[in-house]
């Protein structure tokens, strides 16, 4: 574990007040919506002049950027079809599958429509268009409020501001553009195979300046970052033997195809690394991937890169066990959050319960955020590895999940903002170690509730010790 610096250094008094902001690495958020709206970052040095104001750059990027169009819309509703009522219905069918308490009409209305693929190649659209807007909802604390069965943060919580980067999508123009590959016509075998391994460097270049581009622009105004999106192992796989298809029509070298695969995968993780190294003062906060593998062995992009200020996580079910379609593995994933029927934001002023660990990952980042507020508002200095630390050592220990993580346990944000608290005092183990006994474990499981049917009886209480 790396050895800290100390907390005696005092921060500015013009710094406390300062606002944290997280970085949305998404599909786009929709800042129309009510939950949202009033959390949305400014950048008071930029103007809609047509000027680069501030010059970074980007031009009117007054509230991030969309790097999918290159312009500062973030979110732009007429790219997608209209989407009829039974989208969203499978979602909330979907959640009384997940917590077992789905009709027989039910289950066989959802199999239906999981079976069709006109419906599920659709589906594909809604949920990039719901994406980014319900991610954002949970980065500010909805999943909190759930946990904690409240419609008000604690009072020692508040909601980050949200930076917008749109960086999912299919783009047209600029520097997201996919290469596609084209297959060498003559030549040899030899020749043929280096043409593969040369697109393949290639496109992981892009795929890099890609990500280097979108976090050089977060670090710019944020202090976290939330990235809810991957390529898994079996994907990747299937990526390299599309593009090996192309160029040979039949599988001529299985040993050569995997040896190919398997150098992808390492430089998706290999590039992830360089990107994040440069860029320190950034917490990252990685979804671990909804395919049940264990990444200790199948990596998943970009979620397999390890660093001190780099966190990876995995879907629970409520506070109780690993979520069944989350990925897990005792040193690629460094702890689990609540990520099955979360109930958050989405377009058009909608909310609906959403399953993934992209679901889980923005309550680590909205508990980070909360992290670095509180000791700003304290005056005492932790660095982005520091914050790693905090949510690591203040997790609930679950016997179920200690070959699963590294932290062997489930986000615990009330223990996390305590434990932070007593860095005034106590050194990081006494901190934590008394974090245990104050704060209690958290019980949660989702039910078939809204956020509106939370027990008003709890709003005005704060369960941090004192």
């Amino acid at each position: 574990m790396v050895r800290y610096l100390t907390f005696l250094i005092i921060i500015f008094l013009s710094t406390y007040s300062q606002a944290v902001t997280v970085a949305i690495l998404d599909s786009g958020i929709d800042f129309e919506h009510e939950l949202v709206k009033s959390h949305q970052f400014l950048n008071i040095d930029e103007t809609l002049s047509g000027i680069d104001d501030d010059l970074n750059g980007y031009i009117d990027d007054y509230s991030g950027w969309n790097f999918i169009s290159m312009d500062s819309i973030g979110h732009k509703k007429e790219k997608f079809p209209s989407f009829e009522e039974d989208f969203y219905r499978y979602y909330e069918v979907r959640k009384k599958r997940s917590l077992q308490s789905s009709t027989s009409e039910e289950d066989s209305w959802y199999n239906e429509r999981k079976k069709d693929e006109e419906f599920q190649a659709k589906r594909k659209l809604f949920r990039r268009y719901i994406h980014g807007t319900h991610v954002s909802g949970l980065a500010i604390g909805q999943g909190l409020k759930q946990v904690l069965k409240r419609t008000t943060l604690p009072k020692d919580f508040s909601a980050p501001n949200l930076l917008n980067i749109t960086y999912l999508g299919d783009a047209e123009k600029g520097p997201a553009v996919e290469p596609e590959f084209s297959p060498l016509y003559s030549g040899s075998h030899l020749q043929k195979s280096q043409h593969v391994a040369k697109f393949l460097k290639d496109y992981l270049q892009w795929q890099k300046l890609k990500l280097e581009l979108a976090v050089s622009y977060a670090s710019q105004f944020a202090h976290v970052l939330n990235a809810s999106f991957g390529i898994s192992h079996d994907s990747a796989g299937k990526m390299v033997k599309k593009w090996w298809d192309q160029q040979f029509n039949e599988e001529l070298n299985p040993k050569e195809l995997e040896d190919l695969q398997n150098s992808f995968r390492s430089g998706l993780i290999s590039i992830t690394k360089e990107v994040v190294d440069s860029y320190p003062q950034l917490v990252f906060v990685f979804s671990a991937g909804n395919g049940k593998d264990d990444t200790t062995s199948q990596s998943h992009y970009p979620s397999g890169v390890t660093c001190d200020h780099c966190l990876t996580v995995g879907a629970s079910l409520g506070t109780q066990e690993r979520a069944y379609f989350s990925n897990f593995g005792s040193t690629s994933v460094s702890l689990f959050a609540p990520g099955v029927a979360m109930m958050s934001s989405v377009p058009d002023g909608r909310y609906l319960p959403v399953n993934g660990t992209s679901q889980a990952a923005p309550q680590v980042a909205f508990t980070a955020a909360n992290i670095l507020k509180q000791a700003w508002d304290l005056g005492l200095f932790i660095n982005t590895a520091m914050v790693k630390e905090i949510l690591m050592t203040s997790v609930d220990k679950v016997e179920t999940l200690k070959n699963d993580c590294q932290s062997g346990g489930i986000l615990n944000p009330m223990r996390a903002i305590y434990l932070t608290k007593l860095l005034r005092q106590y050194s990081s183990n006494e901190a934590s170690t008394l974090a245990y006994k104050k704060v209690p474990n958290q019980i949660f499981l989702p039910k078939l509730t809204t956020l509106e049917d939370s027990s008003p009886s709890r709003q005005e209480s704060d369960p941090l010790p004192k």
